[in-house]
């Protein structure tokens, strides 16, 4: 998240102590600081055709990949302090530019505030037209003003432009002198420059200066209004969409100027308080509701502050590091400022940045604003050209820790090999304690030409690694493993481990076995072509395994034909088993009697819930008038129940009157209760809407053909169903296509919530800014996504569009916060890692994130969080696949 944080007008009674050195020109010189970050520094300088004097050049400051945006609103080039704006590379500090705006009158400030979203730069000049104030918008690629924004009901005094935030298609302005410093934030249209609303905190009074500093991120707009309550000051939560008001901070203490300074990215935002305890100044982490479930506010302390050193007059943060600017650090190294750098995650101070050069007076850590793994940090008392000329310190090489246990890496040595290493990384599942298990080619001389594969897993002992089975390697003195295949756990103490082996008297009927894991003994549970002692005949085939959170495995199976008396009409099943390979429930078999009827022929399908004792299954029921129709069945393992969930040729809930025709994919919540798809047909049912997603309890969650925003997206339709999943026990998550009105291949795909109230929330869609980025990126596809049931937390992992080092990036959300109405913001997606971010790497180095992975989760029919694989565990933990820039692999596991 860029941001640029207003210098505070609070504590200036405290600065016209220092004026008087100031004036005078006095600097004191003094050694670099040695900062802890082996860090890059260029230095920029404004490009005045006049006097630089008193100029101010860093006070306005924004930051994206490409540019550096830097106001100097005293300079008086085109009037006494009319202000002036200039654009720099952001990647060799080269100047490209000044950008001009008409008109432009003494006193107008014009550079006070700037920000920037891809190429598209917004200047303030918060003094424009008797303080009415205003926003000038260029293209900066070619600086081009392409329009200026007022206020409708702009007054004298107003001050519009106070702060600045883009939002996707929006930009937010802040007007802190509005209605005698209550204080308003306007919303406009960036590509119209059309005034879409105003927004005031509710309860406002004169003097508050609501708007005064501004930060979005997704749809969280944060606004402070450091002089509320004698400057006690507060920062305020909003839906952007709604203006709803999800949370309200407030200061400690009168004087604290809580709100001076906001930033926000992803789930975390940080609010400064400079003027706490006599000016030594505090931040303060916000943690947005996610696994909490309620914001929670974290006091931040730098290491060596004292009264007087205004720690948090400026914040930025990026997804691993937080910036604390310390303009008037009075540390006897320093003198002129200084920018605290702290780790998002723990709140662990990192490290300390300051000017080399700074001298008594120059302001470093005015602004701040960060991107990628560069941070930009103006010192707008810097004297290098005139007095007060200003600067801007450019930062690179910035490198927090990745916040992710690392399980190993290519080219580490593979545990439980001789002379292998680990080469390419196949899938990585996750159990709810967070032991991942995982497959992996090898290559080294002892991996067999590089054909090998096995599975390892961390079942033991949570932090060790421990071979599980490889490719050839011996069972017994005449069976060895032939293909280690997809292995995964949901269960605490075992893995799922199916192969195929080879050797003596092994042929095709029998070289499928299914092995069980415990971290210490890989147990073979079920081989095909062996007689089974609890199905008195031979398995054929193993056509889906999944496994519960309990002491369960369930397997949907055919038998061999012809073998202990088994036909055509007996030969497919569902059984339900320990890991120890005792029999929990094998009665769903062909032929056998159930109430009303018998089972027929099963469909080799079958779903676990994660937390109970039940199982789902499709089959054909032979009816007592030896009808034979498609049926879901819901069983609890043991046999203690039965329920008949739906049938084909019966009523569809909420359908109209339309029947089911039959079934496509089930899934199982927590609870027990399962959800399905399906097809239809009957009355009104067409091509385009004949197919569906049902849950058990809850009815129908979506339809093809369904328009379920009617006001806010007209015509936009669900037109085909990739995935879903349940979340929580009462809600459903889909990945859908979409059709309709202003529908196309950059925008059909959308990650969709079905609410416990009934309706649909989209949690992410193609097509949308990714907002809190400054570079203008977008959701370009939808890669991967997996749902953790009993939590309801999720994550998508998605392509995005704009620059090719930063063009991916994962998201979470959490459907169980909030409400499904006026707080339903709380659910909806955020950013949380992206490609092309810098990570420390240890021994002094640095590594950028160059791919990340996440493994399939989905069945064929796209049926997810039914008992195979997951990579999203409790706990907000994920497993993933992360490569770098130096082309290294690592599985990596934890909250990103």
């Amino acid at each position: 998240m860029i941001n640029n944080t207003p210098v505070s007008l609070a504590p200036l009674g405290f600065l016209r102590r220092f004026l008087p050195l100031l004036l005078a020109g006095i600097s004191v010189a003094c050694p670099p600081f040695l900062s802890a970050f082996d860090v890059r520094t260029l230095k920029l300088h404004g490009r005045p055709t006049g006097t630089a004097d008193n100029a101010a050049f860093g006070l306005g400051l924004a930051l994206s990949d490409r540019y550096v945006l830097v106001g100097a609103p005293y300079n008086s080039d085109e009037d006494t302090q009319a202000g002036a704006a200039y654009l720099f590379n952001a990647r060799n500090g080269r100047f490209l530019r000044r950008l001009r705006a008409p008109g432009l009158d003494a006193d107008d400030n014009f550079g006070v505030r700037t920000a920037i979203q891809g190429n598209i730069g917004a200047v303030a000049a918060t003094r424009d037209d008797g303080d009415r104030g205003s926003v000038f918008l260029f293209d900066l690629r070619n600086g081009r003003l392409l329009r200026k924004l007022t206020a409708t009901d702009g007054a004298p005094d107003d001050t519009l432009g106070s702060a600045m935030a883009f939002c996707g298609d929006l930009l937010v302005v802040g007007a802190q002198g509005d209605n005698a410093n209550r204080g308003s934030v306007y919303l406009f249209d960036v590509h119209t420059g059309n005034q879409l609303d105003k927004l005031q905190a509710p309860g406002g009074v004169g003097g508050d200066r609501f708007g005064y500093s501004l930060a979005s991120s997704g749809d969280f707009l944060v606004v402070g209004a450091p002089g509320y309550d004698g400057s006690r000051g507060r920062a305020y939560f909003f839906d952007v969409r709604t203006f709803y008001l999800h949370y309200v901070g407030t200061g400690e203490n009168p004087g604290d100027g809580y709100g001076t300074s906001v930033a926000i990215w992803g789930d975390s935002a940080l609010v400064g308080a400079p003027n706490y305890n006599g000016f030594e100044g505090r931040a303060y982490h916000v943690v947005l509701p996610g696994f909490f479930l309620a914001f929670l506010q974290i006091p931040i302390d730098a290491s060596t502050s004292i009264p007087g050193d205004q720690f948090g007059i400026s914040v930025a943060m990026n997804e691993n590091l937080a910036l604390i600017g310390s303009w008037m650090d009075s540390d006897p190294l320093t003198h002129g400022g200084s920018v605290f750098v702290f780790n998002v995650r723990t709140l662990a101070e990192m490290g300390r940045m300051t000017a080399p050069d700074a001298n008594l007076g120059s302001l470093y850590g005015t602004s701040v604003a960060i991107s990628e793994n560069q941070a930009a940090v103006g010192a707008w008392g810097d004297d290098d050209r005139e007095t007060r000329s200003g600067a801007v310190y450019l930062h690179r090489e910035l490198a927090g820790g990745l916040g992710m246990n690392v399980i190993t890496g290519s080219r580490h040595s593979a545990p439980g090999t001789v002379d292998a290493d680990f080469g390419g990384f196949r899938e990585a599942y996750l159990n709810p304690s967070g032991e991942v298990v995982f497959r992996a080619g090898l290559v080294g001389p002892g991996a067999s030409g590089g054909r090998n594969l096995g599975v390892w897993s961390t079942l033991a002992d949570g932090r060790v690694l421990d071979l599980v089975a490889r490719n050839r390697d011996a069972i017994d003195p005449t069976v060895r493993f032939g293909n280690v295949l997809r292995s995964w756990s949901n269960h605490a103490d075992y893995a799922v481990v199916p192969a195929t082996v080879a050797g003596r008297g092994v042929n095709a009927s029998n070289r499928h076995v299914l092995f069980v894991d415990d971290g210490t003994d890989l147990m073979g549970l079920v081989r095909t072509g062996v007689f089974h002692p609890f199905l008195l005949a031979e398995l054929r085939r193993m056509r889906e395994v999944v496994q519960s959170g309990h002491d369960r495995l369930s397997i949907a199976y055919n038998l061999r034909r012809g073998v202990s008396g088994v036909t055509a009409a007996n030969d497919s099943g569902v059984m339900a088993v320990a890991h120890t390979g005792l029999p929990i429930d094998i009665g769903p078999r062909e032929g056998n009697g159930i109430l009303g009827g018998q089972y027929r022929e099963f469909f080799g399908r079958v779903a676990e819930s994660r937390a109970s004792d039940f199982i789902g299954y499709p089959a054909y029921r032979e009816s007592v008038a030896s009808h034979v129709l498609q049926q879901l069945f819901v069983d609890q393992a043991g046999g203690a129940a039965l329920a008949y969930v739906a049938a084909e040729g019966g009523t569809a809930p909420e359908t109209g009157g339309a029947q089911f025709r039959g079934f496509l994919g089930e899934t199982m919540t927590a609870d027990g209760n399962m959800i399905y798809r399906a097809t239809l047909t009957g009355t009104g049912v067409t091509a385009r809407n004949r197919e569906g997603i049902w849950h058990q309890t809850e009815g129908l969650s979506f339809r093809k053909g369904y328009d379920p925003w009617p006001f806010s997206l007209p015509n936009v339709r669900f037109a085909r169903f990739l995935g879903f999943w349940p979340a929580r026990s009462d809600r459903v998550i889909a990945w859908v296509r979409l059709s309709g009105d202003g529908v196309t291949a950059a925008n059909d795909g959308m990650i969709c919530l079905r609410q416990e109230n009934g309706s649909w929330l989209p949690l992410l869609r193609e097509g949308d800014p990714v907002c809190g980025s400054s570079d203008g990126a977008r959701i370009r596809t939808i890669q991967r996504v997996d749902v953790e049931p009993e939590s309801g937390t999720y994550v998508v992992l998605a392509s995005l569009s704009g620059n090719p080092a930063r063009n991916q990036a994962l998201f979470q959300g959490h459907t169980a916060a909030g409400n499904p109405t006026d707080q339903n913001l709380l659910r909806l997606a955020r950013l949380e890692l992206r490609k092309g971010s810098v990570f420390d790497a240890g021994l002094g180095g640095t590594s950028g994130i160059r791919s990340l992975s996440l493994s399939r989760v989905r069945d064929r029919t796209g049926a997810g969080g039914k008992g195979a694989g997951q990579v999203y565990a409790a706990l907000e933990r994920i497993v993933m696949t992360v490569t770098f820039d130096d082309r290294s692999r690592e599985i990596v596991i934890g909250n990103p």
